[in-house]
C-alpha cells in the first residue's frame, strides 16, 4: 500500500520487515530516498493534510516509538515515546497525531 503526497514523491511500507521506508518518484518510479531510524520495524505510515505537516511523514514501529521525518531531508524531527507495546496504527488529523499500539491503549500527541 502506497502513500502519495500531492508533491512529487509517494511512500511505501517496505516489502521486507527490516527494510526501512523508501520514498519513490511515482512518476519514474525511481527510488529517490531511504528513510532509517527506527529500531524495529515499521508497522504504520500516515501524513497529515494540516499545511504545517505538509513535509511530514509518521511512522510507528515494532520498537514502541512514534517517529515525524521531513520529507525533504529524511531526517527524524521528533520521536515520541510512552506505547508499551509495537505501534500498529497511525493516523493524523489537523495538528494531532493518532497512534494505536499491541499494548491496547491509543495514544494522543500534539504535532
Amino acid at each position: 500500500a502506497a502513500y502519495r503526497t500531492p508533491h512529487t514523491q509517494s511512500f511505501s511500507a517496505p516489502p521486507a520487515y527490516t527494510d526501512p521506508p523508501k520514498a519513490f518518484n511515482p512518476a519514474l518510479g525511481d527510488c529517490v530516498s531511504i528513510i532509517s531510524g527506527h529500531a524495529g520495524k515499521v508497522n504504520a505510515l500516515a501524513s497529515g493534510t494540516n499545511p504545517a505537516l505538509h513535509r511530514r511523514l509518521f511512522s510507528g514501529s515494532d520498537d514502541k516509538t512514534v517517529k515525524a521525518w521531513d520529507t525533504n531531508s529524511g531526517k527524524i524531527v521528533e520521536t515520541y515515546t510512552g506505547h508499551e507495546g509495537p505501534v500498529l496504527s497511525l493516523s493524523v488529523a489537523h495538528d494531532r497525531i493518532f497512534s494505536g499500539s499491541e499494548d491496547k491503549r491509543i495514544l494522543i500527541w500534539d504535532a
